[in-house]
């Protein structure tokens, strides 16, 4: 199998377990605008993001060492896997000492629930990547199904039937993740045998020395994408909070999207770095991606203000007009990500932590400055800004490790156009926005038509060789 024939398959795969479960995810989006006020919803925002901060920390990132050592692990994953469970289970008994000093001091609402999600949502990510390491890509798509199927059935009963709000919700976000984990420790036997027999002399430290490296990454990651959370709530209200977080959940399928690519290009890139045509290679799938992601959120940006405004209450209306820039910011994030393959194809990750580390001040300082004044609209700009930065940093920085060659002139003028639709889509209507969507449309076939006249052909050789 060729290498194109290979991501492609991977990314198929990756699709089956993640497109289908994270569209019921999406449906329960405007579900919560009609039992929750904007203040409830801007509470459980606030809290799954804080799990994202604080799991990279009490896990020290272990999970990505994990994925990365048992890629090339031959007969050493009991050992790799048995150190990931090791951190995980010391930093979870550390998490739990913090939250009883902590709730002593300042009462956390619903303490013990928030920690249970932090518990299990760092538990799920090990054994995600887990299950990537194993080259056990179809149990990895199904977990996904199995995730979404399961916080959607349960929402739709202790939100919409039971009418338990935020509690509610956060129940259905704990037995997701602990349904998905025992789901994947029954079908998967390696798993299975390393979480029965643990052994504390087996920690691999060149793979906690990795790890660490990237943890400052992580944090600064978080920094970038949700610190605007903790400054909303800070200079605008938690109100304004929960708008935001509604607008949020629409670019966060464009980042279910890219991460479902990236799971299939990480695994590529790190295996295909050796070859003599890597850049030629690299260059030419980047080449596709931007032109796919620029014209993905073109038809986006206009479709998202026609769903919001006919399936949402009307004091969440207001969320249509910061999806622009968020949607942006989503895109130079999975450019920044691409161009981070770098430093997990070598081993380096420091360029990547300081690379982040820079984005994430720029976007806490540019926040801090120009939010009290010009409000919510600042929140999507400074992010996307930040990962503008970030990138432009890693397409200097990354030269050493690989060359992408990029038409600029292109690239700039899908970028405007882009622009001009988030203008275009804040002033238009609803018939106006259904025209600019399907005017979209037809520019992105245009955008894309050789990149969707190879996958025919694709598609058409392998139905060719099944039939012969």
């Amino acid at each position: 199998m060729n290498k194109e024939n290979r991501l492609v398959k991977n990314v198929i795969l990756y699709t089956i377990g993640n497109l289908g479960s994270k569209v019921l995810v999406m449906l329960i989006v405007p579900i919560y605008t009609h039992y929750m006020n904007p203040a409830e919803i801007g509470y459980y925002d606030l809290i799954v993001t804080l799990a994202g901060l604080i799991c990279p920390v009490i896990m020290l990132s272990i999970h990505e060492g994990v994925y990365r050592w048992l890629l090339e692990s031959g007969q050493k994953k009991d050992r790799i896997i048995r150190s990931g469970l090791f951190i995980w289970g010391s930093g979870v008994l550390l998490t739990a000492l913090g939250f009883i000093v902590v709730n002593h001091y300042i009462e956390i609402q619903y303490a013990f629930l928030v920690f249970a999600i932090i518990a299990l949502q760092s538990l799920y990510n090990l054994v995600l990547e887990i299950t990537r390491g194993l080259k056990h890509t179809v149990s990895y798509s199904v977990s996904g199904i199995v995730y979404s199927c399961i916080f959607f059935i349960a929402n739709i009963v202790l939100v919409c039937v039971l009418k338990k709000g935020l509690i509610g919700i956060f129940v259905s976000l704990i037995v997701a993740l602990l349904g998905t984990i025992i789901f994947l420790y029954s079908i998967q036997r390696d798993l299975r045998i390393n979480i029965e027999r643990p052994n504390k002399n087996v920690i691999d430290k060149r793979m906690i020395k990795y790890s660490l490296q990237l943890m400052p990454n992580s944090i600064s990651w978080w920094i970038t994408s949700y610190a605007d959370r903790f400054m909303i709530k800070m200079f605008l209200g938690m109100s304004m909070n929960g708008i935001y977080a509604i607008a949020a959940k629409f670019p966060s399928a464009l980042s279910m999207i890219t991460s479902i690519f990236y799971s299939a290009w990480q695994e590529q890139a790190i295996l295909t770095y050796d070859d003599e045509n890597r850049d030629e290679y690299y260059s030419k799938i980047f080449a596709q991606y931007y032109k796919a992601l620029f014209c993905i959120i073109l038809m986006a940006i206009p479709l998202t203000k026609v769903v919001i405004n006919y399936t949402m209450t009307q004091e969440f209306h207001s969320a249509s007009k910061y999806i622009g820039f968020l949607y942006l910011a989503g895109v130079f994030q999975a450019f920044s990500a691409f161009y981070g393959t770098g430093y997990l194809s070598t081993r380096q990750t420091r360029g990547a932590m300081t690379t982040t580390i820079v984005g994430a001040i720029m976007n806490v300082v540019i926040n801090a400055l120009f939010m009290p004044k010009y409000g919510l609209q600042i929140a999507g700009f400074s992010t996307f800004f930040s990962y503008v930065t970030v990138w432009g940093l890693r397409i200097f920085q990354t030269r050493k490790y690989f060359r992408i060659y990029i038409r600029w002139g292109k690239f700039s003028a899908i970028f405007m156009l882009v622009i001009a639709m988030i203008i275009a889509s804040i002033k238009g209507d609803g018939i106006q926005n259904i025209l600019l969507f399907v005017g979209a449309v037809f520019v992105s076939i245009i955008i894309n038509q050789k990149t969707i006249k190879e996958m025919i052909r694709l598609i058409y050789a392998k139905k060719s060789g099944k039939s012969e």
